[in-house]
């Protein structure tokens, strides 16, 4: 995929989701979502054992404010409000995820689906919104097979 591609298609809110990119391939998706102007996050799961650990990643990431009360409810409201984050659309990647899907599979689960139904509430209103996961995950798409 090139680059004015993979650019034309994250702009698109109409296809926005979560989706599996090999760590490798992450470079040649951010470089065009940041040229389009969309606001990248990178989230680093490395050494997150913790539902405390990962919103504490995720907060910092996303600079929730100050109200977040650090759990999945309050995660959710964050990434449906992004107020404070103001941008044409987001990329967020979920990066080094595979050591948290395979320990706390219980609470990776649970982020998937959080950012999943994020993802659905800015496709709502037409504001593209990407979680770029490098974990392969049941029910996940491969980012090169959206079109």
């Amino acid at each position: 995929m090139n680059h004015d591609h993979a650019a034309t298609l994250l702009k698109d809110s109409t296809k926005s989701c979560v989706c599996h990119v090999p760590q490798e391939g992450l470079p040649r998706l951010l470089a065009p979502a940041s040229a389009a102007g969309l606001a990248v996050r990178r989230i680093d799961l490395k050494g997150v054992r913790s539902k405390e650990a990962l919103l504490d990643r995720m907060s910092s990431a996303l600079s929730f404010p100050e109200w977040f009360g650090r759990n999945w409810d309050a995660a959710a409201d964050c990434l449906n409000d992004l107020s404070w984050l103001p941008a044409p659309g987001y990329v967020l990647t979920l990066e080094n995820s595979e050591e948290l899907r395979v320990r706390r599979s219980g609470e990776f689960s649970i982020a998937v689906q959080v950012v999943a139904d994020a993802a659905v509430h800015w496709r709502e209103r037409r504001v593209p919104f990407w979680v770029l996961l490098d974990a392969h995950v049941e029910d996940v798409p491969a980012f090169a097979d959206i079109e």
